[in-house]
């Protein structure tokens, strides 16, 4: 089967909902709608109406749904969000009312979904940004010619200018004017005070045949009048809150949608219309008005303003076209919100609509219906716990209730592998049996971590290396995709970090793997960008944190907090660098630490991450501590031991990115260094790229930066909250992606097919 979406909930406007229904089971997809099921703008509170809600939902989660797709907001309370994603369930919400709704209901649950689809312009993206909210897309308005088709008769007319919307309250009172003023023969629809002008056309209250009537009122004019809805109208209504005011005026309304299906030209007042659809006349006064209405009495003019508009309801705002673009949002064609400027989100329905119109989702191309048998390939099984922290969060994520995932992992040490995951394994660099494992499985995940740099490109025998047994770099991670696109296998190359590529015939190879990948998804934004610089790249390139981001630690924690034996708990992580001379970092941070001792009671707790590697180093800086200095060392790597050792420290030095990650994310500040670009990448993204120094700091630096981390941590652990709080949901989020990728996508996929745009 192909990928499965349930529309829960539904506007008053019924077409929205039907003709996306049809557009996507025209896309292939395996469409449920449940139609209304809870009126209104607030949540439900009370235990009888949730439960209702929550019946409905399961009986949809039953039919074994890939996504959930919210068409009203207030249908789905908070709590019932989160059980449909502990599922297995990729949600999706659409905010229409954008953003009157935001205070009084929006704010309460944007934050559940793993993508937002908003209503609005890049003011209106910006604002949910600066509230401290996930990023969402702008996706307009939508219908269908099955609902509202082409009708345009200039000459069979018998009216001039129709207005459809409502004409009542303070705000809505000036349309009228604005109406009433205008040199043509006008009437409005929809609810009306005082009509003093005769100008009322009615209002339809047959719910069952509304479009109908709509589109037969269409008929009977030459223009369609836009006069947008300003925020401003709502200031003495419930739906006010502070800085309402300022976002302007609703950008695209459902009945400027219905204009342009119907073939209707568009006068539309302000600039809201400019540059989204083509054919609209845009006026900023009433003068301006009355020139642009001398169209009146130019058939053939109307006629191809009536084209023109027409052709661009059907490229930009179909129900075809709006169901490509969802679809493209969910299969990774298109960038996730995370790697987009709120400029681009605002604008990428119109952007994308012409490669969207001659493409088709991979999701939608009917895959067995028998478990996904999901290989996952990268350092595994080698005890670098960074690395199996990776692997544990993207299984732990991925995995559903119903086990219709299955992982095999891909590793380096099958057998170690196999002991602290419990998964089924293969030696990665026996290619035999990986060519046996293609033929097998449905989906080959390659990554997370570093597995696109050229660190060791040129060792392990550079282009060559990939027709070669060499095992490591670029080359040796990149044989396994090769194979299972040869098996026409989905390649997802997934949370990993990419650089540095200083070699061209790196980023060359780099590109030619990239091509045989079905979805590109990286952990930060400088592997983002670096991809996206390699000559004739042309891939989509997605972003989401780390998965170690997403990590429940629960599990491994116990009930501890820094040591009360009255002295600084200080962790220590470093590790071997044989790209740079690490004396000088050595020899400054043993001075640091001595000077800190001398004045502050402190006890160096060594953590390594890799047991032997790290010991080693860190050992050697123990011996460069004057005998006084307490110490100890973790003894052995483990999920739970080192999370607990972390968790008791009261700030970390940290070479290692797990490390960092780790102690922010336990609450214990931390001074990193950057050996390599992800940790500054990190460091950014968190807010704090003061506490990230290089790997060769002067011993002011490092004096510093530990006094910091020592005498002020409840300083920056609350700096750090908010975008912490933010990079977790991000990387959850996009494990849902990978979750919905590999559950629907586990069919085969033409080989070479490229799937995706920049």
């Amino acid at each position: 089967m192909s990928i499965s979406i349930c529309l829960f909930g539904s506007l008053m406007e019924a077409h929205v909902n039907r003709s996306l229904h049809q557009a996507l089971k025209n896309e292939g997809c395996q469409i449920l709608s449940t139609g209304p099921v809870w009126g209104g703008h607030d949540l439900p509170k009370d235990e009888g109406d949730i439960e209702k809600i929550r019946n409905k939902l399961h009986l949809a989660i039953d039919h074994k749904i890939d996504v959930l797709f919210v068409i009203r907001a207030a249908a789905l309370p908070p709590k019932l969000v989160r059980e449909a994603k502990a599922k297995g369930v990729f949600t999706v919400v659409w905010l229409p009312d954008d953003p009157v709704l935001y205070d009084f209901l929006y704010k309460h649950v944007v934050d559940e979904y793993d993508l937002v689809l908003n209503c609005g312009s890049k003011n209106i993206l910006d604002f949910y940004t600066a509230k401290g909210h996930q990023p969402g897309i702008n996706f307009p308005f939508w219908t269908s010619s099955d609902f509202f088709p082409y009708c345009y008769n200039p000459e069979k007319s018998a009216l001039d200018v129709v207005f459809w919307g409502n004409c009542t309250g303070a705000g809505r009172k000036a349309r009228y004017e604005t109406i009433a003023a205008l040199p043509a023969r006008t009437r409005t629809f929809g609810r009306i005070g005082d009509d003093p002008m005769g100008l009322h056309g009615g209002v339809i209250k047959d719910i069952n045949n509304t479009e109908k009537l709509v589109s037969k009122t269409f008929c009977n004019f030459k223009i369609g009048l836009n006069i947008p809805q300003h925020f401003s109208d709502y200031a003495d209504s419930v739906y006010s809150f502070k800085g309402l005011e300022k976002l302007g005026s609703f950008q695209i309304p459902s009945r400027v949608v219905q204009y342009a299906a119907s073939g209707m030209p568009i006068l539309s007042f302000g600039n809201t219309l400019n540059g989204l659809l083509p054919g609209a006349i845009c006026v900023n006064s009433q003068e301006e008005a009355a020139k642009k209405l001398e169209v009146l009495r130019d058939a053939d003019r109307l006629l191809s303003l009536s084209r023109e508009v027409h052709a661009s309801f059907k490229r930009f705002y179909s129900a075809t076209i709006r169901a490509k673009f969802l679809l493209a949002l969910l299969d990774g064609s298109l960038s996730n919100p995370y790697g987009m400027s709120s400029e681009k989100r605002a604008r990428l329905f119109f952007d994308a609509a012409d490669t969207l119109a001659c493409t088709k989702s991979w999701l939608t191309k009917d895959a067995p219906t028998k478990k996904s048998n999901v290989t996952i390939a990268g350092y595994y099984g080698r005890e670098n716990l960074g690395d199996e922290l990776i692997l544990q969060s993207m299984v732990n994520n991925v995995d559903t209730p119903d086990a219709s995932v299955e992982f095999t992992v891909a590793a380096e040490d099958p057998k170690n592998a196999a002991a602290m995951h419990g998964l089924r394994t293969i030696p990665r660099h026996e290619l035999d049996k990986s060519n046996e494992e293609a033929r097998r499985s449905s989906s080959l995940v390659l990554g997370g971590g570093g597995l696109w740099h050229d660190y060791s490109f040129e060792a392990q025998g550079g282009i060559p290396g990939l027709f070669s047994p060499s095992p490591w770099s670029i080359t040796g991670y990149g044989k396994l995709p090769l194979m299972w696109a040869i098996h026409n296998r989905p390649v997802h190359v997934y949370g990993v970090g990419v650089g540095p590529l200083d070699s061209d015939d790196a980023r060359s190879t780099v590109r030619f793997l990239g091509e045989q990948a079905t979805t590109i998804s990286v952990r930060d934004e400088s592997s983002r960008k670096l991809l996206l610089s390699i000559p004739g790249w042309s891939k989509s390139v997605n972003l989401f944190p780390d998965p170690v981001f997403a990590l429940d630690l629960a599990p491994y924690q116990m009930d501890t907090g820094p040591l009360q034996d009255g002295k600084i708990t200080l962790g220590i992580n470093l590790r071997q660098w044989p790209y740079h001379d690490l004396e000088p970092l050595m020899n400054n941070l043993a001075a640091a630490i001595t000077s800190l001792s001398e004045t502050t009671p402190v006890k160096l707790v060594g953590i390594p991450l890799q047991t032997n590697a790290d010991t080693e180093m860190i050992q050697n800086l123990f011996r460069r501590l004057p005998p006084t200095a307490t110490r100890e060392m973790l003894a052995k790597s483990s999920h739970s031991t080192t999370i607990q050792a972390i968790s008791r420290c009261s700030a970390m030095i940290s070479m290692r990115l797990h490390a960092c990650i780790l102690s922010w994310r336990l609450g214990v500040p931390t001074a990193g260094f950057a050996y390599d670009t992800k940790v500054k990448n990190t460091f950014d993204q968190l807010g704090v790229p003061e506490a990230c120094l290089p790997i060769e700091p002067s011993l002011p630096q490092l004096t510093e930066a530990i006094l910091r981390i020592v005498q002020s941590p409840k300083d920056l652990i609350q700096k750090t909250t908010p975008e912490l709080k933010t990079v977790e949901q991000q990387s959850r989020n996009g494990l849902s992606y990978l979750r919905l990728w590999l559950k629907s996508g586990s069919g085969n996929i033409p080989f070479g097919e490229n799937m995706a745009q920049k």
